[in-house]
């Protein structure tokens, strides 16, 4: 029963297609034609250089196998080494490279302040990561004092503008006080009392 479905499906398109008129029968056959002739060099072009793509396929899947220390060596020998060999070997390095930058970011993060001083102090060269963290650590310390200073600065201040108000404030209650004469302001102001039978 399935196999006849297929027959009648194609029986069926075939009594369509000849129900079309002909203006429309002609496009749609050279289509057909010039479809089948493209799907043919296609296939005939993937033929002919299969032995190329396939060799290429192989070479590059040697060349992600290979001891990429070896490969640079060579490289640099000036042998020959195949494009996929020296382009899988680069790409290595570069992660390689990426990997340590990373390892070495995260190690220099974790350690401390104290810790890169010892290391510096006792003789051990400090990586650049490193050198950049004491730096940025030596940083970050410098503002929190600046901060703290300008804070105390600004506390002071405040005191000094507190006082002066509230002497200017005293000042100006004793010379009203006193009908604005000075000897008795000075009197009120600066005499504590207790002192001078004040």
């Amino acid at each position: 029963m399935r196999s006849l479905l297929p027959l009648a499906a194609a029986g069926g398109a075939g009594m369509f297609f000849n129900t079309l008129p002909r203006w429309v029968k002609i496009p749609a056959v050279v289509g057909l034609l010039a479809l089948a002739a493209f799907e043919l060099t296609k296939d005939g072009s993937e033929a002919f250089n299969a032995a190329a793509i396939f060799g290429g396929q192989g070479e590059q899947g040697a060349a992600q196998m290979a001891d990429s220390v070896k490969v640079r060596a060579d490289m640099n020998a000036g042998k020959d080494v195949s494009a996929a060999k020296r382009t899988a070997t680069v790409t290595y390095e570069q992660n390689a490279a990426v990997a340590q930058e990373k390892q070495a970011i995260a190690s220099a993060a974790t350690q401390s302040e104290w810790d890169l001083k010892f290391k510096k102090a006792t003789g051990h060269p400090l990586t650049t990561t490193e050198t950049l963290r004491l730096a940025e650590l030596k940083k970050l310390k410098a503002e929190a004092e600046t901060a703290e200073a300008q804070s105390t600065a600004a506390r002071q201040q405040a005191k000094v503008d507190k006082e002066a108000a509230e002497l200017g404030a005293r000042l100006v209650e004793s010379m009203q006080k006193n009908d604005g004469n000075i000897l008795f302001t000075f009197w009120d102001i600066f005499v504590p009392k207790g002192a001078l039978g004040k």
